[in-house]
C-alpha cells in the first residue's frame, strides 16, 4: 500500500536479489555484449535494481537482477522464499 515502508521494502528486494543475482563483475566480455544486444544494458545497469509503478490503490516494485542462463526456476524460488522470510521479519 501507498502507507507501506516502501524504502524497506526496496531494501528487501535488492538484498534479495544481490544474494541471487550473478554480481556483475563475474560477467565476461561476451556476456556483456549479449546483454546490451538484447536488453540495451551496459555493465553498471547489470547490478540488481528496484523499479516503482504507482498503481490506483498500492505501489508496484519490480526488481530486476542477472542470472545465469539455467536454473532460474530455482533463483526466482530460492528469492521468493527469501522475500517472504524478510518481508514478515520487517512486518
Amino acid at each position: 500500500s501507498y502507507a507501506a515502508d516502501r524504502g524497506r521494502a526496496e531494501q528487501i528486494l535488492l538484498a534479495a536479489a544481490r544474494r541471487h543475482a550473478v554480481p556483475a563483475a563475474d560477467l565476461d566480455a561476451g556476456a556483456i555484449d549479449e546483454l546490451k544486444r538484447r536488453y540495451f544494458l551496459d555493465r553498471v545497469a547489470a547490478e540488481p535494481r528496484v523499479y516503482y509503478r504507482l498503481t490506483d490503490n498500492w505501489v508496484e516494485l519490480t526488481v530486476r537482477f542477472v542470472v545465469r542462463d539455467r536454473g532460474l526456476r530455482d533463483v526466482k524460488d530460492a528469492m521468493s522464499r527469501d522475500l517472504l522470510r524478510d518481508l514478515d521479519a520487517a512486518g
